[in-house]
């Protein structure tokens, strides 16, 4: 233990010691340690064995000023201050995170400073956040510097918690603006009068108080006085009024929207005009005050244009990707009249409520009928004279003198005509090409029982006399009494016709024979196998994309002359899984061998990779053993093996498989295929 020595000075005291302890003697045992100063580790203890230590700071008078307290409770550190011997605790900190400044009769003040006197209060890590909460934690204002936010208000549902409410006052202390959290209203004040409210509950904009009329006003960049340039919302006689300033100074187009539903458009030598507009600027309904060739020429194809004063007097519905439509009502509401999408519909009612039949009238300029479309008996006339008596009697007659024949003329923008509808001297439409030349005419045969279209010669002739019909070809006629439609072709080369399918991914255009109204027989061709199949009562053939024929057997006839009568003979081809090909003949032996080269047509059409089969029969009456040594699709080779006989004739038979069919597939599933008269 290494020695302790106290050296006392004049002015001071020396202890070298590891551990300096102060006791106090008036404790229950003389081991009882107050205060302990250790000199190895610089550290100073007050209290201890029961005790609480306390470090207590006082000023030249002896009045505390710093006390820093370990009692039964958390460690406190007070600052204070005294006046006239009463001490007072200013400032205190609890070792819980409790601080106050201010309080027992002080008012507190807490000043945090740069160097420049600003106010700053950061931290280097966490949310950055401020925040003044009440002690019940019931309400609170945060200050969040990293979103740039500013929180007031309670963040709980605890009772007695408030809503944020801000306030703005002038030096006066009088309030002028005042946003309140409860509701989400903005109230803003004059002398003490709330003189304009945003209430965002209700979306509510008030002007004005009980005192003074309320008003709104917006005006132009370029003009800070005078009233121009602006809009208006004014409650005194409840007024929207807009209005522009012109390059002489003069107002123009002034606009007056008034409670009294009255709206005013246009002055001082202004028309007025209403536009309703796309949001791309494309007029869809317009009201113009005035005439105005510029619009009435305008490209713009409106949805509704009304012109009140212009001279063409017109009114356009539709346009621009939209139908117009315009409704006919009678005093009942009944519909008697529709125009939409091109259609005219005119008479009718309800169903629970018919109205009067709708009758179109078309007259001449002397008052005459001249055409009249009823929906008495749903009949169209042109032509003719009923003078002014629309009514016309059932049996279709007129009361008045004959008129004009009946004519309907299509024409071209350009004016020319383009089909013509006559009704002198007999029915006849005429069709026109395009330098105005009759291109075609289809007109009806003084009998009535035929028609005939006619265009350069090229003809139709429906005979309803004889009950025949021919197109094409020049002159047309039948080529036997028999026939009742045909087509002709006047070219060198191929004539004929199409049956044309449009689905080219199931199309099946067919061509089908039936007996007074029974079907019989019928013949298609199917896109998706491309097949042609002619089915018939008893059987279908099928011939493939590759030409392969497909048919319950194949035959041939061949007629002969016999002493009975005149015979067919009909054989039928033999069949195999295998399609085969062929190749046989008749072979000399000589000095018991013999070579046959197979005809090059063979080696064409038979397949090197399947197995050929050759049958050798000899022609001889010694016993002779022939056998095929050698065999390709170029030849064959045959020797005697055995016997004496070297030179004798053989018949030979060499069978292959087509060239290309070796995986033909034997067994398939059925078709599924429809009839023309099932089909769906």
């Amino acid at each position: 233990m290494a020695p302790t020595d106290i050296i006392l000075n004049e002015d001071e005291v020396d202890v070298d010691a590891a551990t300096i302890n102060i006791r106090s003697t008036r404790g229950d045992t003389e081991d009882q340690r107050t205060i302990r100063i250790d000199t190895q580790y610089g550290d100073v203890t007050a209290g201890g064995n029961g005790t609480h230590g306390t470090l207590s700071l006082t000023n030249g008078s002896g009045t505390e000023q710093i006390r820093a307290g370990a009692g039964e409770n958390l460690g406190t550190l007070s600052l204070g201050s005294a006046e006239d011997g009463v001490s007072t605790r200013s400032v205190l900190f609890h070792s819980d995170g409790f601080g106050r400044v201010g309080g027992d009769g002080e008012t507190g003040r807490f000043n945090l400073n740069d160097s420049a006197g600003n106010i700053i209060i950061s931290a280097e890590a966490g949310d950055q956040t401020l925040t003044l909460r009440s002690r019940q934690e019931e309400t609170n204002i945060e200050l969040d510097a990293r979103r740039a936010t500013l929180w007031v208000g309670s963040d709980g549902e605890t009772d007695g918690a408030a809503s944020g409410t801000i306030r703005l006052r002038r030096k006066a202390d009088e309030e002028t603006v005042r946003i309140n959290g409860s509701l989400p209203t903005q109230y803003f004040y004059q002398d003490g009068e709330r003189t304009l409210t945003l209430q965002g509950q209700t979306a509510t904009y008030e002007a004005g108080n009980p005192n003074e009329d309320g008003a709104v006003e917006l005006q132009s960049a370029e003009f800070d006085s005078g009233g121009h340039n602006e809009v208006r919302l004014d409650a005194e006689d409840a007024r929207l009024t807009m209005a522009v300033e012109d390059d002489a100074g003069e107002t123009r187009q002034p606009v007056h929207l008034t409670s009294k539903a009255d709206l005013k458009l246009g002055a001082e030598q202004t028309p007025g005009n209403v536009q309703v507009a796309e949001t791309d600027g494309t007029p869809r309904l317009e009201f113009a005050g005035a005439s105005d060739a510029a619009r009435q020429n305008s490209a713009i194809s409106d949805t509704v244009r009304l012109y009140a004063n212009a001279s063409t007097g017109s009114v356009v519905l539709g346009g621009n990707d939209r139908a117009g439509s315009l409704r006919l009502l009678d005093f009942a509401d009944r519909q008697v009249g529709v125009l939409t999408n091109g259609q005219l519909s005119l008479g009718g009612g309800t169903q629970t409520d018919p109205g009067p039949p709708g009758t179109l009238t078309v007259s001449n300029q002397s008052g005459s009928v001249m055409g009249t479309l009823s929906g008495h008996d749903g009949s169209l006339e042109l032509g003719g004279a009923m003078g002014g008596n629309r009514d016309k009697k059932k049996d279709g007659t007129s009361s008045s003198e004959p008129g004009e024949s009946g004519t309907v003329s299509v024409k071209h923008e350009d004016g020319t005509e383009k089909v013509a509808i006559e009704s002198d001297p007999r029915a006849s439409v005429t069709m026109y090409n395009d330098d105005g030349t009759a291109a075609g005419t289809i007109q009806a045969a003084p009998s009535g029982q035929s028609l005939v279209m006619d265009s350069g010669g090229q003809s139709m002739v429906l005979d309803g006399d004889n009950g025949w019909a021919v197109l094409g070809g020049s002159n047309p006629s039948q080529v036997t009494g028999a026939e009742r439609f045909g087509v002709r072709s006047e070219s060198s080369g191929f004539g004929g016709m199409y049956i044309d399918s449009t689905d080219t991914s199931r199309g099946m255009p067919f061509y089908g024979y039936s007996i007074d109204g029974s079907a019989r027989a019928y013949h298609y061709f199917d896109e998706s196998d491309q097949e042609w199949i002619l089915s018939m009562p008893a059987g279908t053939v099928r011939i493939e994309a590759d030409g392969t024929i497909n048919a319950p057997s194949k035959n041939f006839v061949h007629p002969v002359a016999n002493e009975d009568g005149d015979k067919d003979v009909v054989y039928t081809a033999t069949e195999s899984a295998v399609p085969r090909t062929e190749a046989s003949g008749l072979a000399e032996l000589q000095n018991g061998s013999a070579v046959v080269e197979l005809p090059e047509h063979f080696r064409w059409v038979t397949s090197d990779e399947e197995p050929l089969l050759v049958q050798v029969t000899a022609h001889s009456k010694n016993e002779v053993q022939p056998q095929v040594t050698e065999r390709s699709t170029e030849r064959i080779v045959i020797e005697d093996v055995g016997s004496d006989a070297v030179d004798y004739e053989v018949s030979y038979t060499v069978r292959g498989t087509r060239d290309g069919h070796e995986d033909k597939e034997v067994i398939r599933d059925a078709s599924a295929r429809d009839s023309p008269d099932t089909a769906g």
